[in-house]
């Protein structure tokens, strides 16, 4: 897929149609190959404001700019969501680049907020889509004091923190993620878990239309 310059033409799709058994098929292929290591900043640079503006936000129920009389709207927990949710989570735990690129994209942190606290809200947290956005957060709050603009004054108290132990520690390969599955051999809990769901397509029933 990725050879046939599948991603690109996948991401275009979705924006194009307004079939929702075509975007469940799309984001569900997302999910799937966003599980395989090489393709994560492939999707990260096609598909990741795209995946924002198409699902994640209205999806979340957020809005940048809200009427003065309109109602917060409340998250919707559809296939698309959870596909899309699912993808982002493998991709978030690809390293510092990754984690950067998630944290810049205009309107991704604030919708997954968003969707987070209507689901507290409604009581509605047993679902994958919850899981999903718990651990996209999870994953972007790894090494946010090393990585923001202006870290450098934050390394700086931590190493007069760890000066004042008597001493620093070594720590293993940047390698941040999630709990959302079962941990590597070897794993820490403050690392990421490089254990990926995916997702097994149904059949189409019918034909595409739009």
């Amino acid at each position: 897929i990725k050879n046939c310059d599948g991603i690109p033409a996948l991401i275009r799709l979705l924006r194009k149609t307004s079939d929702m058994e075509v975007r469940e098929l799309i984001t569900g292929t997302l999910w799937n190959l966003s599980s395989y290591e090489p393709l994560k900043m492939v999707i990260i640079n096609h598909g990741l404001q795209t995946l924002t503006n198409e699902v994640i936000i209205p999806h979340s129920g957020w809005e940048n700019e809200p009427n003065e009389d309109s109602k917060p709207r409340d998250a919707e927990w559809s296939t698309v969501f959870k596909n899309t949710s699912g993808c982002l989570r493998n991709v978030s735990s690809d390293g510092a680049e990754a984690r950067r690129r998630l944290r810049e994209c205009e309107g991704l942190v604030d919708a997954l907020l968003h969707a987070l606290q209507s689901a507290v809200g409604k009581k509605d947290t047993d679902n994958k889509s919850v899981e999903n956005c718990v651990c996209i957060m999870r994953n972007l709050s790894y090494h946010v004091h090393k990585e923001i603009p202006g870290a450098d004054k934050f390394r700086e108290l931590e190493s007069n923190q760890l000066g004042s132990f008597g001493g620093t520690h070594k720590k293993k390969k940047d390698d941040a993620g999630c709990f959302g599955g079962k941990k590597a051999k070897g794993k820490k809990n403050g690392d990421v878990d490089r254990n990926f769901d995916t997702l097994d397509l149904p059949k189409r029933s019918e034909s595409a239309k739009g």
